[in-house]
């Protein structure tokens, strides 16, 4: 078995896009926050994927966002090797892969040079010495005011399921294979002994199905897999100036609509942050945080920029305003907003992205309000306004490259967005028109 510092290196990491990652994504949720974004929509920006596996998500980001400037890096040559191959074929020269550990990169890199940095599905999976690095490296090449976002598993979510990654790793190791069959094998065995309660294999047996069978090896056959409280999390990025300014899941954007009204009080009881960050994950069964850190004191916005902000921003429908249903499942429950706001937005988006401000008619206030309980409930997305991009060309290579592999994304002229290949292959071009570009 190869590895690099304990973590499984002798197969590629599947290709994948994170739309709440990508940099307007980003901005709306720090905006909603009261906290200042790194940049103005379309105005040139720069940004470093640390552990970037073959980059085909950053490289997306890249081809839809002409002004921006793109760096990835990651340990294992093989996936830089496969993202340049892609970066060849598009032709593009605003992004670039360097194959490096974090301690090479922390000590070649410039400093202060990216408005934002994302570490993925990294640091509950590398030794402590590489967690340290990787924040390390984050908080040197960012600008102050930049943007780390991370994303990583999380107590208590893991807590019961922690057994299922200890016993397949033991039972892994030293099996001839691949990465994919020896934890298959091990997963067989471990099944086979009924060394596990039925509950965990009824839980295995549902998230497998949502993934690539690669996927897993990278998951569950590292020595160092440990998931982070959230505590932890912020007393480590605080030892490198950087602050907790909110989450990427948008369902976090509005307390008073996803908790319930006795732990909302609980959680005003609590004076320290730290300590209300780990009893909301607590009440919320969380087992995968979304972090944005910014680097320095956190800039706040005040009532009026902030409501502009959210009024001129973009954004898309996935899915036609007939099938919306108007609610949103949140850990407090389902709450229902179909109302004559929230139908005029999406009846608006309907016909292709649009800002908030387009809505016309209505009250900023029950706008905003409206859009957030549609954003919670996952019926919009932000995008950044229209630039000129070959969409047709560069969706047609990435498709040719992944060989129409699961759900990376679709470049429009708004952005990189959440979309399957498979459907805009077979012609259900839906989305496409309502964003606004040339049918694929």
């Amino acid at each position: 078995m190869q590895s690099i510092d304990g973590y499984v290196a002798d197969s590629l990491y599947p290709s994948c896009f994170h739309q709440h990652f990508s940099p307007p994504w980003i901005d709306a949720i720090l905006t909603s926050g009261h906290a200042a974004p790194p940049r103005v929509a379309r105005q040139g920006f720069s940004y470093i994927d640390i552990g970037c596996g073959d980059g085909v998500g950053l490289i997306q980001m890249a081809a839809a966002h002409p002004e921006g400037r793109f760096t990835g890096v990651d340990a294992m040559a093989e996936h830089v090797g496969r993202g340049n191959a892609l970066i060849a074929a598009l032709g593009l020269d605003n992004v670039e892969l360097v194959a490096a550990t974090f301690g090479e990169a922390l000590a070649t890199l410039s400093p202060d040079r990216f408005d934002y940095a994302l570490c993925n599905g990294v640091l509950a999976w590398v030794s402590p010495e590489n967690r340290t690095a990787a924040l390390a490296l984050a908080a040197r090449v960012l600008k102050r005011g930049g943007v780390l976002a991370t994303g990583y598993n999380a107590y208590p979510g893991w807590q019961k399921i922690a057994p299922f990654q200890r016993t397949v790793l033991a039972l892994a190791r030293g099996k001839p294979g691949t990465p994919t069959e020896r934890f298959e094998k091990a997963v067989a065995i471990a099944r086979e002994s009924g060394a596990l309660p039925a509950d965990l294999w009824e839980w295995f047996d549902e998230a497998r199905a949502r993934v690539s069978p690669d996927y897993l090896p990278h998951e569950y056959l590292n020595e160092h897999w440990r998931p982070l409280w959230a505590d932890e999390m912020m007393r480590m990025a605080a030892v490198h100036d950087l602050h907790l300014a909110g989450e990427a899941k948008q369902w976090r954007l509005r307390p008073d609509f996803a908790l319930k009204a006795k732990w909302r009080a609980m959680l005003d009881g609590i004076g320290d942050a730290m300590d209300r960050e780990v009893m909301r994950d607590i009440l919320t069964g969380c087992g995968f945080r979304t972090d944005l850190y910014v680097k320095g004191e956190i800039r706040a916005l005040d009532d009026a920029e902030r409501e502009r902000l959210q009024l001129e921003r973009y954004w898309y429908a996935p899915i036609p305003a007939s099938q919306v249903e108007y609610n949103a499942i949140t850990p407090a429950g389902t709450i229902r907003f179909d109302n004559e706001t929230a139908r005029a937005i999406i009846a608006r988006l309907d016909q292709g992205a649009a800002r908030l401000c387009d809505v016309a008619g209505y009250e900023a206030g029950d706008l905003l309000n409206s859009m957030d309980a549609l954003f919670m409930g996952m019926l919009v997305a932000p995008i950044d306004p229209p630039a000129a991009i070959d969409t047709d060309r560069i969706n047609r290579c990435i498709i040719d490259f992944t060989g129409n592999e699961g759900h990376l994304g679709m470049v429009t002229p708004h952005g990189a967005v959440q979309a399957s290949y498979a459907d805009l292959l077979a012609g259900h071009t839906t989305l496409a028109g309502r964003i606004g570009m040339a049918k694929v």
